[in-house]
């Protein structure tokens, strides 16, 4: 799994989507700007799982696609 800077993750957690952008990827961790504005990190691994079991999802920025 590639996740790039400026690329938008959709987390559903107890019902609720929430929206962050990533805003960069340091070694294993990742770091995130949700719609308030609020900044945040998390563990690659445990971005990874969430993605495997459908609880995240990676929507590309198209700026960043090759």
């Amino acid at each position: 799994m590639l996740l790039q800077n400026g690329d938008t993750l959709l987390i559903t957690a107890g019902g609720q989507v929430q929206r962050c952008r990533i805003s960069k990827v340091d070694g294993n961790v990742v770091k995130l700007f949700d719609e308030a504005g609020s900044y945040r990190q998390m563990p690659y691994t445990i971005l990874a799982k969430m993605i495997e079991e459908g609880q995240a999802v990676v929507q590309r920025n198209k700026e960043y696609d090759f």
